[in-house]
């Protein structure tokens, strides 16, 4: 496991142990509640913010303290980042994040600005794409952005028009953002301070509504 994810996977095994599962069919969506609704048990939402905290003071920049969060009910691979302004700090995009854990890393400022996003795609099931953006720059409002796409979408990493037009999304938006495409959903924010802490849910829709 990398250093930058926290929690112990939520798995079939998981909700086995449950009195409500118990002997009952498990599929990605009970996962996904499971994970959803334990989403700060072990004190793995608190790790990730202090882990967080850790960099931002050991590079001694400014930058967005970035939280993702998977209750998908499976796992998410890293499929691409687009890093617009600045960088992501010494602790790198965690190439997987297992379903109930926390992702946790710092993306810098350079010089005044942070704006990025970072494509996850399921590895089970659909494989459908979970897009996380940001922008952050002193002096302007803080803005995330979240999008739900196919399979394969993003498989082009070249593909400069698809960088673009996702930039300029972000740009267009706000503070928070809620994308819900009738199966999945984003809940995504960021605070509006010089050192904010933007932060994503993956999730399905069923899990929170």
């Amino acid at each position: 496991m990398a250093s930058n994810v926290f929690g112990t996977p939520v798995t079939d095994a998981t909700l086995m142990g449950m009195t409500e599962y118990h002997d009952k069919p498990i599929e990605a969506v009970h996962r996904a509640k499971v994970a959803l609704e334990m989403k700060n048990s072990e004190g793995k939402a608190a790790e990730a913010r202090a882990f967080n905290e850790r960099v931002q003071e050991a590079i001694e920049k400014k930058g967005v303290k970035c939280l993702i969060y998977n209750a998908t009910g499976g796992p998410l691979k890293l499929i691409t980042a687009f890093e617009y302004t600045g960088c992501v700090s010494e602790s790198p995009y965690p190439t997987v994040i297992q379903n109930g854990q926390w992702a946790a890393f710092v993306h810098e400022k350079i010089p005044n600005a942070s704006s990025a996003a970072v494509i996850y795609e399921e590895i089970h099931g659909g494989g459908r794409q979970f897009v996380a953006g940001w922008s952050q720059r002193d002096g302007i409002f803080s803005k995330c952005y979240a999008e739900i796409r196919p399979f394969g979408y993003y498989g082009n990493i070249s593909n400069n028009t698809l960088r673009e037009a996702l930039k300029n999304q972000i740009e267009g938006s706000v503070f928070t953002h809620i994308c819900d495409d009738g199966e999945d959903t984003i809940l995504s924010s960021i605070g509006n301070t010089a050192l904010p802490t933007y932060e994503a849910i993956f999730t399905k829709r069923t899990s929170w509504m």
